[in-house]
């Protein structure tokens, strides 16, 4: 593969360790950490995508289909040459459909959907792949390719005779199930790559290089910026992060959504939340502190990346280039944020997703049913975002009642599965009572959100907050300029995805507006939406609309994902080497951690060296007494500094922002752990 390549990837395997030993509490090694994992995990990246069409992969001369985006470009389509289009009664399924280009009808020089052409045999559509260049083109090209003298030139599909070093070299092909128009064999790998990275070739003094346009470079360090904050990340975006989801099941605290005497969250979510440390338990295996942090993250990872995929396979099925609409999703700041988080909201948005893919296919009425019934328990939110998708599926399901029957049983079948779960785990399923006292979290959760009372308790905000403040907080520019392109093309004739994407936008935000209690979490499951519609007009959106998205999804990212109470995560995976400091020094193996004036911090990241205590509304001089003897004290450095008398500093943690407490300075965005000393 190259020196270049295997360095690299030995880096990306020796970094992680490294970073982990540099994580010692000190905001400087936390951001080097960082910065190193970024600086050798995206060179990784673009070294597989070089190598992805190697020569063994079709890589010999530059070939049509694989040049980056050049069926968008007007200059790339050529009368005579032989394409593969989309017919507008196609575009849902995306069934191809190949010819010969006799006239070219878009008159626009790019068109993110493909160049709209007339075949010779009167089809018009929007091409999608070029399979072969004109006549007089690819006579150029072959004498080119016998003089040795190859230039970077539209290219044909690429077949078995790009394997061939020399072209009299005769070869059975070998694949059986891709064949090209000209004959020729493609590589199912290749086939994959181009249909996904669109990569394009060009040669340079007889020697063939592999270009990775701006587009897919971009799209993987998104994606590495998104791996590195998952891993290196400790910002505390809500303390609902852990306690209605890993807390529940991995800690000693129950919030009282799991308490009361009717519950209201289902324990299905934390579950799939913590997969990874329920089967290490199943094996015997339990997860602490670090281990538990970062088997959850690499968890919601991998979560976060079916988003990626379900937009993928949307892409597909409707015709579209996927790559413009990966990058808007995955530049948004509540991907690389709260996706990546263990809240209820992100499982919910992966429902979502599942959801709208399927009312975009119509192929699996079972998905769509098992889906919506996971979502409903997920979040009682769920439907006012799967409402559009649910009544554009009913309309295409209009005659096929077979497929409306099939997505009521999985709907059924998954609520059953749902409700025997909760009940166990609550133990009101009993052979006396039966179903009689069975939990329904979801009929309990609406009743206790449809009481004003309840909701006053966690805050009442007016209705037009999630319209005013939170969407534009979430998306910033990204969903004002989606929506705003989408409204005028939806004047002059829309597709179905767009119209769904938008009426999901606005489905959810006017259902939930409804609520007097509105947090910009809520609004989590529209990330796709707005990356659809994002995706949808990204050629149309200037240099500077698009330096807005940056900077928007930047600031909010290291606000919320680096800066945001972060000590307090960091303190807590660190609690086993402060109860080894507290065992060798006061002769106390398991010290009280207490904190003040920061988020509830959860104890499952602590146990079990730990006592995990939270007074945050005690007054501060009450909490320097309160603390007990050989105790530890977590306190904001914003806030205020312990006796020197009673209290030793152990430890700062850099980079810790509290909002309730701004800092006056830069040295005080940081929290300090004291010990209190033994009398």
């Amino acid at each position: 593969m190259g020196q270049v390549g295997v360095i690299n990837i030995i880096l990306c395997f020796i970094l992680p360790p490294l970073a982990v030993f540099l994580q010692r509490g000190c905001g400087f090694d936390l951001c080097l950490s960082i910065i190193l994992s970024i600086f050798f995990w995206v060179p990784g990246i673009i070294y597989a995508l070089w190598i992805s069409c190697s020569p063994a992969c079709g890589g010999g001369r530059t070939t049509v289909g694989c040049c980056s985006e050049d069926w968008m470009d007007r200059r790339s389509v050529r009368v005579g040459a032989r394409v593969q289009i989309v017919k507008k009664c196609d575009q849902q399924t995306g069934r191809l459909t190949d010819g010969v280009v006799e006239e070219i009808l878009t008159n626009k020089q790019r068109h993110p959907r493909g160049i709209k052409v007339r075949l010779r045999d009167g089809t018009v559509g929007r091409v999608q792949n070029i399979l072969s260049a004109s006549a007089d083109e690819q006579a150029s090209i072959s004498a080119e390719h016998y003089t040795g003298n190859e230039r970077s030139a539209p290219c044909a599909a690429p077949s078995l005779a790009d394997w061939i070093t020399t072209a009299h070299v005769s070869r059975q092909p070998i694949l059986d199930d891709i064949k090209i128009d000209d004959g020729g064999w493609a590589c199912p790998a290749c086939t994959f790559h181009n249909s996904i990275f669109l990569p394009s070739l060009q040669s340079a003094n007889g020697r063939m290089m592999r270009q990775v346009g701006r587009a897919e470079v971009a799209l993987g360090v998104l994606w590495a910026t998104r791996a590195a904050l998952a891993v290196f990340s400790t910002g505390f975006v809500h303390p609902d992060e852990w306690f209605q989801s890993v807390e529940v099941l991995m800690g000693g605290v129950r919030s009282w959504e799991f308490s009361s005497d009717a519950p209201i969250r289902s324990v299905v979510t934390p579950v799939v939340v913590c997969a990874v440390p329920l089967l290490g338990r199943l094996f015997g295996i339990e997860l602490y502190g670090k281990q538990l942090f970062y088997s959850i993250r690499l968890t919601m990872l991998a979560y976060s990346f079916v988003l990626d995929y379900v937009l993928y396979r949307v892409c597909r099925a409707t015709g579209r280039p996927p790559i413009p609409y990966l990058i808007s999703f995955a530049m948004l700041w509540p991907v690389l944020v709260i996706q990546i988080r263990p809240f209820s909201n992100s499982v919910e948005a992966i429902y979502l997703g599942f959801a709208l893919l399927e009312a975009i296919r119509g192929q699996s009425p079972a998905l769509f049913g098992c889906a919506c019934a996971a979502g409903i328990f997920s979040r009682i939110t769920f439907p006012a975002f799967a409402l559009p998708s649910g009544l554009y599926l009913l309309y295409r399901w209009r005659r096929s009642h077979a497929n409306v029957a099939v997505a009521a049983f999985a709907f059924v079948t998954t609520v059953i599965v749902h409700v025997v779960a909760d009940s166990l785990f609550f133990g009101t399923l009993t052979l006396e009572h039966g179903w009689q006292s069975s939990t329904l979290t979801i009929l309990n959760n609406l009743k206790y959100n449809s009481k004003t009372e309840n909701l006053a308790h966690h805050g009442l905000h007016p209705r037009w907050t999630h319209a005013v403040v939170n969407l534009p907080l979430l998306f910033g520019p990204a969903v004002l300029l989606g929506a705003g392109y989408a409204v005028r093309r939806r004047q002059k004739g829309g597709d179905a995805l767009r119209t769904l994407a938008l009426g999901t936008i606005v489905s959810g935000t006017i259902v939930l507006s409804i609520f007097p209690h509105q947090e910009p979490r809520f609004l989590l499951p529209l990330s796709v939406p707005v990356a659809i519609l994002l995706g949808d007009f990204h050629a149309s959106i200037g240099k500077y609309s698009k330096a807005l998205i940056v900077i928007h999804t930047v600031i909010l990212t290291v606000l919320f994902g680096v800066l945001h109470q972060s000590g307090i995560v960091r303190v807590l995976v660190d609690s086993g080497k402060w109860a080894t400091w507290s065992q060798d020094n006061y002769n106390v193996s398991r010290p009280v951690l207490t904190f003040s004036r920061t988020y509830m911090p959860p104890t499952c990241l602590a146990a079990p060296f730990a006592t995990v205590e939270d007074v945050r509304d005690m007054r501060i001089d009450e909490v320097f007494r309160h603390v007990p003897e050989c105790g530890m004290l977590a306190l904001p450095a914003s806030v205020a500094t312990p006796p020197a008398t009673s209290y030793s500093l152990l430890g700062t943690y850099w980079g810790h922002l509290s909002t309730e407490d701004l800092p006056a300075s830069a040295r005080q965005v940081a929290l300090n752990l004291y010990a209190k000393k033994c009398r």
